[in-house]
């Protein structure tokens, strides 16, 4: 992940994996899940992925491997509907100018959806418009650049307001 300021700088970070040589995050989610046991299981959360391409989406998933989340990721807007109320995930974690639909617009009928209105939705854009996105139901918006530690933080608070019910 990195961090950068307009006329600052930037700061880049690297997570390298101990112990192996290659990691195929693919295949590492499959073996766990295959070998996980049901309390395990049960303590996972589905995050259902929609950035504005593929590298957003990959680092995204990078953020969230190793943490309690499986990770599925919506390839477009439509897609991201599809999957959304076919799956059901405990979040979405989506942009604003995702391929072939609007962000806003997928947002607004996440939440016009009766079997999507009820799934939280973080948005990460580099849009400044957050004001726009809690109106339209987002549970958090999160400024571009974002890292690991602050996506984490808003998957927490989520976890946090659900048992508060």
């Amino acid at each position: 992940w990195f961090e950068s300021e307009f006329g600052i700088g930037s700061i880049f970070y690297v997570k390298l994996p101990q112990g192996t040589d290659e990691i195929d995050l693919p295949a590492a989610r499959s073996a766990a899940a295959l070998t996980a046991s049901p309390q395990a299981s049960a303590a996972r959360r589905g995050v259902l992925l929609a950035g504005e391409g593929a590298d957003i989406n990959r680092l995204l998933e990078i953020y969230l491997s190793g943490a309690a989340y499986d990770v599925e990721i919506a390839a477009d807007g439509f897609d991201l509907l599809k999957k959304a109320a076919a799956q059901r995930p405990f979040a979405i974690v989506m942009g604003i100018t995702i391929p072939k639909m609007d962000g806003w617009a997928a947002l607004k009928d996440l939440k016009s959806n009766p079997h999507t209105s009820d799934i939280p939705v973080i948005i990460i854009s580099s849009i400044d418009d957050k004001q726009h996105g809690m109106e339209l139901g987002a549970f958090d918006y999160l400024e571009k650049p974002v890292n690991r530690e602050k996506l984490l933080n808003s998957l927490a608070r989520l976890i946090t307001s659900i048992k508060g019910i």
